[in-house]
C-alpha cells in the first residue's frame, strides 16, 4: 500500500499557518558573511523551489549551519517541515514570495 503525503506548495506559504510541508529543491545556497567575525559564516542562505517553479528564501542561522550543511546542498530535493515562515529582510530578485523560511533545531528534512 502507498501512503501518500500532503504537501503544500511555496505559493500557498504564509505567516498566518505554523503547519508547512514542502517538496522543495536547493536551487542555490551559499553562506552569509559575518562581517565582525570573517572566520565564522552568519548564517546558511538559500534559494528553493517547489515543482511549480515558485522560490522562496531560506535561512539557516550559525549555531545550526552543522545540523543542515552536508544536507542542503545544490540541487539537492528534500521535503522540510515544521520551519519558521517570516516576512523577508532581504531580496533576491527571482523569489517569487515575499517571505522566507528560517530554519531551527527541530527542524525536520
Amino acid at each position: 500500500m502507498k501512503i501518500s503525503t500532503k504537501h503544500d506548495f511555496i505559493s500557498d506559504v504564509s505567516p498566518r499557518k505554523q503547519s508547512w510541508t514542502l517538496v522543495v529543491r536547493v536551487v542555490r545556497a551559499w553562506f552569509g558573511q559575518d562581517y565582525k567575525n570573517k572566520k565564522l559564516p552568519f548564517s546558511m542562505e538559500f534559494v528553493l523551489m517547489d515543482q511549480k517553479g515558485d522560490q522562496i528564501g531560506a535561512s539557516i542561522r550559525r549555531t545550526l549551519i552543522y545540523k543542515f550543511k552536508k544536507q542542503l546542498q545544490e540541487g539537492m530535493v528534500f521535503t522540510i517541515s515544521s520551519f519558521d515562515v517570516a516576512s523577508k529582510q532581504w531580496f533576491v530578485s527571482t523569489i517569487t514570495q515575499r517571505i522566507q523560511t528560517e530554519f531551527h533545531k527541530s527542524q525536520t528534512i
